[in-house]
């Protein structure tokens, strides 16, 4: 777990993503980072080059461009759709 302040940042800023990618030792293009924020959860992890997996809890802003890689409504959904994503 990353916790922004232990980074003096908060989400959607690059250096708490890096921060977890140097953490975990792997590469943003080999990870997938599931949210329910687009802007803190999909925009931050897109910047750094991560796979982004929005969990829809609201109908998205029509004149948003934010786009996740993918999108659920429910966490239960995620396996088949990493098995997919490989």
């Amino acid at each position: 777990m990353i916790i922004g302040g232990a980074v003096n940042r908060r989400k959607p800023s690059l250096e708490i993503f890096m921060a977890g990618l140097k953490v975990l030792g792997v590469k943003a293009s080999e990870t997938v980072f599931v949210g329910d924020s687009l802007t803190d959860d999909v925009q931050g992890p897109q910047n750094v080059g991560m796979t982004t997996i929005l969990i829809k809890k609201r109908p998205l802003p029509e004149d948003t461009k934010i786009q996740p890689d993918a999108i659920i409504e429910h966490l239960n959904e995620l396996p088949k759709l990493l098995a997919a994503l490989k």
